[in-house]
């Protein structure tokens, strides 16, 4: 009697960690690896016949019943994370978190912060100004890596200064002191 058997084949599709070769015999149903790949920054989105993800889904755990060769490619969903606002000591003014995907630019949206005698400096990691700066509106790319993750921004303000110039008017003396 010979046995016909058939691999499946499980690409990480940029990742790693795929599943190793599974035999699938002929007439026999098999379960499909529960061994889930990994991709930095990435969430695995099931497997697909075709590596653009335009053929048939397979999750893992599935059932396979057909007696043929599949080979499966894993499906990436970039990771989001959520970017806030701290006025860091403002005295009035609200600012929306912004919903940001990994792997694309955005602008950091303009500051809506007023702190009284003070004029906004941008935006820092720290609410000491310590971390990472970023300029009013920037534009940035991958903050987070982890989905879900948030990445509050604290506004910088600076005192403002004023220079007050007296002019004699014709008249003598000095104002230095």
């Amino acid at each position: 009697l010979i046995s016909r058997t058939y691999d499946i084949t499980y690409d990480a599709n940029g990742g790693t960690n795929a599943p190793a070769v599974q035999k699938k015999y002929w007439k026999e149903n098999t379960t499909l690896s529960t061994k889930i790949p990994t991709k930095n920054s990435y969430l695995f989105n099931g497997w697909n016949t075709e590596e653009d993800g335009s053929g048939d889904d397979y999750f893992p755990g599935d059932t396979y019943s057909e007696n043929e060769a599949l080979y499966l490619y894993a499906q990436w969903t970039p990771i989001k994370y959520t970017v806030a606002y701290n006025g860091n000591g403002s005295t009035s003014g609200s600012m929306l978190a912004q919903t940001f995907t990994y792997g694309k630019s955005y602008n950091l949206a303009a500051n809506g912060f007023v702190k009284s005698n003070y004029h906004f400096a941008g935006w820092n990691t720290k609410a000491d100004g310590s971390g990472t700066s970023y300029a009013d509106k920037q534009s940035v790319k991958n903050l987070a890596s982890t989905h879900g993750a948030k990445i509050t921004l604290y506004a910088q303000w600076v005192k403002s200064t004023y220079t007050i110039c007296f002019h004699a008017n014709g008249g003598i003396g000095s104002m230095a002191d």
